[in-house]
């Protein structure tokens, strides 16, 4: 006999309906789990959405951990900039005023050889020599009866003489329209074109005069082969830009600095970004009395302290500072509301930015003062150090990379002389010209390192010509050779290397790079910078190291959003761990669960056997007791 799993045949009950209904009461404590489980969620959830908060609020602080004192700039003032250039040094102290006058600008020579029938005409009727000099050296390519003014114009560029040649085409009528010309790429007198030997059929002849640059300062006449002028004035470098019957006004002007406008977006920044996390922590950890209901991280101890360190971090005293002076936020403007968000009175906020600003630096950030001059303090953080003092050692100082001449040069140069020099990878040569007195040959070095952009300064050392790189340590190393030895320096390769400086801080071994000095990683001077630029070795001092707000709040904010160890890590860990013990509890609930309606069906249908059979036995028997009250009547 067939059985419907649904409804019995035999006896006409839903047995599945049954087993439902007694399933769905059996599923009510899983009900509960699952919606304790979908709270633990939720929670995490929130704590993710805070943690991203607290990571934006970490991010806005990165200005203010850096503000800097606002630092004078000097710049040069011209009078009219279409004439004169004037740029001053960043350390100058003299502001005088100088009437200077273009007379005119340097040039570069250009020299022309014309009348040649095309680039492929021979130019020579034999074997000779076509030379030329340029800035002291003389230059030569060979020529034969086959050479053509297309080949010895490519001859002269392959030279690197800094004369370019160029074959010109003047479109005329006369049947010999070519021109060669050779140009110097350097401008002044000293960088004109000498023809010494032309075994060739060219003339050749000027088309520009080589010139030196001509200015007059307060009247004095001064020269140059560059229209750029260093070494006039001291501090000063005029470079002409036009001739001009005008008189220019030029000097230094001290401009002061100007951050107020930084840090006040700086502050505004991470007030927003700290208010933020006040309005979420409002809206997960409240509790509503009114209405009786608790936000889903109402009562939760991490969330608590998140809101405890931040309160202390923003409403107590900087330590090691004054307490009667401007030594929290709220004395320069910046203070918590009756809700517990962060408010900005602009005015006061703006006094003390410009008024008391090493004041303002020292409430944020990491600043550190020390009793030598020679230690300059450059950064520090919160996450490698305490605040504190540091005691400083050092038993190397640095150096920087030096050559002085073996002998004075009294007199002038006796004869030309060149220079070469290597200096982190970039070759400079300087031309040296008979009758260079010491002065003039730093000032050539000088003008050359300075084209070149190279870190090298030439010097007087008691009368020896000296060099030395502007730079210290190791990474700051040249050499120079020259080709007479006439300033003094011999003819052998002369070579030098800075040193960096080694030391330690607090008795525990530093790293150097040139005068920087930087507690080890992993040590409890660990990324403290400092650096060194006075001589000797030995004990140099202490130095005191304090946090800012933004210094302490960000060491404080990384120990609870922490990818590995931060509290809200940890916090969801434990949510989770606790929602996979309740998704064990429900996996077993409902297995049970399972087994029950199954056990129920088994028997619904034994008992619908057993219903089954009986009906069929009673149907039997109907019938026999009918027949035989049928036979009974016959």
């Amino acid at each position: 006999m067939t059985i419907s799993i649904g409804v019995g045949l035999a006896s006409g009950i839903d047995y599945e309906d049954i087993i439902s209904k007694i399933a769905e009461a059996g599923r009510r404590p899983i009900i509960n789990l699952q919606t304790q489980q979908a709270t633990l969620r939720a929670k995490e959830g929130a704590l993710l959405s805070l943690n991203t908060d607290l990571l934006s609020l970490k991010d806005a602080m990165s200005g203010l951990k850096k503000i800097t004192p606002p630092q004078n700039t000097i710049n040069g003032y011209s009078s009219n900039d279409d004439v004169l250039d004037v740029a001053a040094a960043s350390d100058l102290d003299n502001f005088s005023s100088y009437n200077v006058k273009v007379e005119r600008l340097a040039q570069s020579h250009i020299v022309d050889a014309s009348n040649v029938a095309s680039p492929e005409a021979t130019i020579a009727a034999g074997d000779g020599f076509f030379k030329f000099e340029v800035g002291g050296t003389e230059y030569s390519v060979e020529v034969t009866a086959s050479t053509t003014l297309s080949d010895l114009a490519t001859a002269i560029n392959d030279l690197g003489a800094g004369v370019n040649a160029a074959i010109i085409n003047q479109n005329d009528s006369s049947g010999t329209p070519y021109t060669m010309t050779l140009s110097s790429e350097k401008t002044g007198t000293e960088n004109a074109i000498s023809v010494t030997q032309n075994d060739t059929a060219l003339t050749f002849g000027d088309i520009q005069t080589a010139e030196n640059a001509w200015i007059k300062v307060n009247g004095v006449s001064v020269y140059n082969p560059t229209n750029t002028f260093t070494n006039v004035v001291e501090g000063l470098t005029f470079t002409a830009k036009s001739v001009s019957a005008e008189t220019i006004t030029a000097r230094a002007e001290q401009v002061e600095g100007d951050v107020k406008d930084e840090v006040m977006g700086a502050v505004e920044k991470f007030v927003a970004a700290y208010n933020k996390v006040v309005s979420n922590l409002d809206s997960v950890a409240s509790y509503d009395a009114e209405n009786q209901k608790a936000g889903l991280l109402f009562g939760d101890t991490v969330v608590y302290s998140i809101r405890n360190m931040m309160t202390s971090a923003v409403s107590g005293v900087v330590d090691g500072l004054d307490p009667s002076g401007l030594s929290a936020l709220s004395r320069i403007g910046v203070s918590l509301d009756r809700y517990g968000k962060l408010e900005i009175d602009d005015t006061v906020l703006e006094d003390a930015i410009e008024n008391n600003f090493s004041d303002v630096q020292a409430i944020f950030a990491a600043t550190g003062t020390t009793d030598n001059a020679n230690i300059e303090f450059i950064s520090a953080s919160a996450m490698g150090i305490d605040a504190g003092d540091y005691r400083v050692n050092v038993t190397q100082e640095a150096t920087q990379a030096s050559v002085v001449a073996g002998s004075t040069l009294a007199g002038n140069l006796t004869a030309a002389e060149t220079l070469t020099f290597k200096v982190l990878g970039k070759e400079v040569k300087v031309n040296l010209e008979v009758g260079d007195s010491l002065s003039r040959i730093i000032e050539r070095v000088n003008n050359a390192m300075d084209a070149a952009g190279a870190d090298l300064t030439a010097y007087s050392d008691g009368g020896a010509l000296a060099f030395r790189t502007e730079d210290y340590g190791s990474t700051a190393s040249f050499n120079v050779q020259s080709n007479t030895g006439e300033s003094g320096l011999g003819t052998a390769l002369l070579s030098d290397t800075g040193s960096d400086i080694e030391g330690t801080i607090n008795g525990l071994e530093a790293t150097g790079a040139g005068q920087y000095l930087t507690g080890k990683y992993g040590t409890d001077v660990s990324g403290l910078s400092l650096k060194i630029t006075g001589a000797g070795t030995g004990d140099m001092g202490e130095i005191t190291v304090r946090f800012g707000v933004a210094e302490t709040l960000s060491k404080s904010l990384t120990d609870a959003t922490g990818s590995s160890s931060g509290l809200i890590k940890l916090r969801n860990d434990s949510l989770t761990a606790e929602s996979e013990l309740l998704n064990d509890r429900i996996e077993t609930l409902q297995g049970r669960l399972d087994r029950e309606s199954e056990r129920l069906r088994i028997q619904f249908r034994a008992l619908e056997q057993q219903i089954a059979e009986m009906n069929s036995q009673s149907s039997f028997l109907s019938q026999q007791l009918a027949n035989l009250a049928g036979s009974q009547q016959k």
